[in-house]
């Protein structure tokens, strides 16, 4: 008996199979994974942050040529983002302050937040998540948590409150 054959799969159909990546390919994965560094394409190590930080905070993934790395959650191996160089992490302090801003100030609940960031910046939810944004994402969304505090601000100070 003949065994049926099937057409050679893409690249990347093992992960459409899962729908948290989707159509990503297979290296693009791998650097929001923290384990291939989206400076240089080398694979990262996974090594305690005493290496970075002189002392343990964790486990994180490192390129080291790079200066590059990300944290994981803790007692796992999963990545909080994509690794980062100094202007990447900069860039992502400023993206907090900023963001931090609207939903601390219970403007929006957090995850209202989150979504209403992946609307602004059109990408999908699990992109608007500051860990695994971009240089170039992470300035439109400073741009955009920016532009919506000075907005809610200036509707709240033409706001006239009732005596009481």
């Amino acid at each position: 008996m003949c065994k049926p054959t099937f057409p050679k799969k893409p690249a990347f159909f093992y992960f459409v199979l899962h729908k948290k990546f989707a159509f990503m390919e297979a290296n693009e994965l791998l650097i929001y994974q923290g384990k291939v560094c989206p400076y240089c394409g080398k694979a990262s190590k996974f090594v305690d942050s005493k290496v970075v930080y002189g002392r343990s905070y964790g486990m994180i993934y490192l390129c080291q040529p790079c200066n590059a790395y990300c944290g994981v959650h803790k007692g796992t191996t999963k990545a909080l983002g994509r690794l980062a160089n100094k202007e990447l992490r900069d860039l992502k302090i400023q993206v907090h302050a900023a963001f931090d801003a609207i939903w601390k100030n219970n403007h929006m609940r957090r995850t209202d937040a989150y979504k209403w960031l992946a609307d602004k910046l059109e990408v999908e939810a699990r992109f608007s998540h500051i860990g695994m944004m971009s240089e170039e994402l992470c300035s439109r969304a400073i741009a955009a948590c920016n532009e919506y505090v000075h907005t809610v601000g200036a509707i709240a100070s033409n706001l006239t409150v009732p005596a009481t």
